[in-house]
């Protein structure tokens, strides 16, 4: 609370210390007659500024107004009929990258009509559409919902008002789909400061995170298994209704529903009972969660995994089953494609509205999915294009010389970002985003969502920018849109799983060969490297930290990443909460942090049938931190350590996690400490995105490589050459 405002006592506004005496007064003397455990105090306090790095996890921070964008770009992916795709290897490789440039350069800055979104956003409520001529199709999709809503049992027959009941409005949405379609959408207004809403039971409800994610995508590489999507149509009409009776005030459009479908004219004051969760209430998302969470194992026997109950393994008629669901959204995998859509008509059985099959997943929880028949890619390129174009940047006049890199990485240029002042006064602030012609934040909240899903290669730049958010100077602006120049050339760019064999599921597309970015050198020395593990069934991990090399605040920076099928399945770059006070201390704390990462991931590899029999190996470039945990020799530097930290000493007794030592240049989270250097950059990620092929595929691929690489250089192949496709 330091630093912040009481704003609130009780629920009654407080703006002076006078104010703030007088109804603390006031309180004091009401409840002076109470028992001691009724004499509580309600005080409401605020910040005046967003925090920007979240003070204990040191990671970036997102507000609802980041999040509103984002939100809206990935409803709007989801809802787009067609959507322009480009060639999946689209890579900056020598003669293409300077050929891309040399296209990309003669071209304007402003998106021309056709990149433009064909979708325009507006603001659409009932009485702007009664006035217009497509009214009667409008009031057609009111009666679809209201009809679907019968279906499904959501209210019951027109009642008078209860007494002293729990009473909430209707609300509809109207949204015109990228096809046309006309939708409109009946909830209910949950607000819990809505007077006279009661919420009986907790809100929460289980969603799947980003690393368990990249697991399950992992292991259906690995056991080589083909994934089916499918949807749940209005899921929370499912699911049984609050614990707190609840009902909802009958609108226009329920009143002209009910009066068109059986000519009777609803009573004034009349409400109707809701049986069902309804979206909108509260509870909906846990009562839908618990139910679907019941079908999938009471129905289909299949048991969730202890960390992460959106994630579940069985056996479903004789048939190894991985499901992921995502609230409606779910994903089945199994080396039978026949079998998932089994799985689907199951769940659909016990469904009034049963579930949509939509074939072989394609896109997921806003990751796109590329399952090829040598492995699968998570990436982001529609999204990553659709920010772009947004701003106007899909054609930038930028014409870089070498392959570009997140941030430089020059101790000057990182100088005078780390001290650069913002703006200030609001004036100036303005004028300054009027100048650079973008929100700052905003960019930085489109922009987070990418790192966070599949691209690890920007998480240090947008960590180090995210500080700034608050008041960011023109040195930021520019470094943040250097950032999405980086992105411009590398979009198709995210995360590759491999299979330990060639899939020969029907109709499987052929995976392109990734091309690697690194130098010639470097590529033979990824590809000769004996120290890293060849088996992608089992699990490793890298950590760094630097030591105080941010000139600002002098916190240590932890960077890890766990790799799992040839790619990364969790990474992440994070501010230190404390001040190291030697190399040492930040790098064990690193470790240990990266330690519990490991355990967390090894439980789930475990409960999903891919045993890690042998402890995970860590790889650290710190000798100090390597005898401290392997050896447990503390040192005077370390006795102030916290006791937690050294849970890592326990974890390696116990034969879970193995500490080997690698050198700084081989230590692939070093670029999650840091900006580094091109060919540093491109070594690290190479092989971080999964971009090296491993070993079973290894001399296959490279004979590909070598045709498709004469193909480019003699312009014979059209699919890399041509970037309007």
């Amino acid at each position: 609370m330091r630093g912040a405002m009481l704003v609130e006592i009780n629920q009654k506004k407080v703006k002076t210390i006078e104010e703030v005496v007088r109804t603390l007064d006031e309180v004091r003397i009401k409840v002076a007659s109470q028992k001691p455990s009724q004499q509580m105090i309600n005080l409401t306090f605020v910040t005046l500024e967003k925090v920007s790095i979240h003070p204990q996890k040191g990671v970036p921070q997102l507000y609802f107004d980041q999040l509103n964008i984002i939100a809206k770009h990935n409803l709007e992916l989801k809802e787009t009929a067609t959507v322009m795709l480009e060639d999946d290897n689209d890579s900056y490789e020598n003669d293409d990258w300077k050929a891309k440039i040399h296209r990309l350069g003669d071209e304007s800055t402003a998106p021309t009509a056709h990149q433009k979104d064909a979708r325009v956003v507006e603001k659409l409520t009932r009485r702007i559409l009664m006035k217009r001529d497509d009214w009667h199709e409008w009031k057609k999709s009111e009666a679809k919902q209201l009809d679907q809503y019968e279906q499904q049992g959501m209210f019951s027959e027109p009642v008078p008002r209860p007494i002293k009941a729990n009473i909430l409005n209707l609300l509809w949405t109207y949204l015109i789909k990228a096809d046309g379609t006309k939708k409109a959408r009946c909830c209910c207004n949950g607000n819990p400061g809505h007077k006279g809403s009661i919420t009986l039971a907790h809100t929460y409800a289980a969603c799947v995170e980003q690393p368990a994610q990249r697991v399950y995508w992992g292991l259906v590489a690995v056991k080589n298994f083909i994934a089916i999507g499918a949807d749940a149509s209005n899921a929370f009409a499912e699911a049984p209704p609050p614990k707190a009776p609840l009902y909802v005030v009958i609108d226009k459009q329920y009143r002209e529903w009910y009066k068109d479908k059986y000519g009777i004219n609803v009573p004034k004051g009349y409400t109707l009972r809701v049986q069902h969760a309804i979206q909108g209430h509260p509870e909906a998302p846990r009562l839908w969660s618990e139910f679907i969470d019941e079908i999938i194992r009471e129905k289909l026997k299949l048991v969730p995994t202890t960390h992460e109950k959106c994630l579940y393994k069985g056996i479903f008629e004789g048939q190894e089953i991985l499901f992921l669901r995502q609230v409606d959204d779910f994903s089945i995998a199994s080396a039978d494609e026949a079998t998932c859509n089994k799985v689907i008509n199951e769940i659909s059985k016990h469904l009034k509205a049963p579930l949509k099959n939509l074939g072989r997943v394609t896109r997921f929880n806003g990751v796109e999915v590329q399952q090829t028949d040598k492995y699968i890619k998570l990436h982001n390129s529609q999204y990553i294009q659709k920010i772009l174009t947004r701003h106007g940047w899909m054609h930038d006049t930028y014409n870089p010389v070498k392959k570009l890199v997140p941030m430089r990485s020059d101790s000057k240029y990182l100088f005078t970002l780390e001290n650069s002042k913002g703006p200030e006064n609001d004036k100036e602030r303005a004028m300054l985003e009027q100048k650079m012609k973008f929100n700052y934040r905003q960019a930085l909240g489109e922009i987070l969502y990418a790192m966070v899903t599949c691209r690890p290669d920007i998480s240090i730049s947008i960590t180090k920018l995210s500080q700034y958010s608050q008041n960011p100077s023109e040195e930021h602006y520019i470094a943040l849109k250097n950032v999405f120049r980086y992105l411009r050339f590398t979009k198709n760019d995210g995360l590759i799983f491999w299979r330990n064999e060639k899939a020969n599921f029907k109709n499987l597309e052929n995976g392109n060969i990734p091309l690697l970015y690194s130098d010639d050198a470097i590529q033979k020395e990824l590809l000769n490297d004996e120290i890293v593990p060849k088996d992608i069934n089992q699990m490793f991990g890298y950590v760094d930290s630097d030591w105080a090399g941010d000139t600002s605040h002098r916190k240590s920076i932890t960077g890890m990443a766990i790799m799992f099928a040839g790619s990364v399945v969790a990474y992440k770059s994070r501010i230190q909460r404390t001040i190291a006070l030697s190399s040492t201390e930040a790098e064990f704390t690193a470790a240990c942090d990266a330690g519990k990462m490991i355990l967390y991931l090894r439980t789930i590899l475990d409960e999903m049938n891919l045993d890690q029999k042998n402890a995970t190996i860590l790889f650290e470039d710190n000798q100090g931190a390597l005898m401290m945990a392997s050896a447990q020799q503390p040192t005077r530097r370390t006795r102030h350590l916290e006791t937690s930290t050294f849970a890592l000493q326990d974890w390696v007794a116990r034969d879970l996690i193995t500490l080997h030592y690698i050198v700084s240049n081989n230590n692939s989270s070093d670029g999650m400490t840091k900006p580094l250097a091109r060919i540093l950059f491109y070594k690290h990620f190479d092989r971080l995105m999964g971009r090296l092929p491993p070993v079973h595929f290894r001399q296959k691929l490279q004979k590909e490589k070598m045709v498709r690489k004469e193909k480019v250089e003699s312009g014979l192949d059209e699919q890399v050459h041509d970037d309007d496709k």
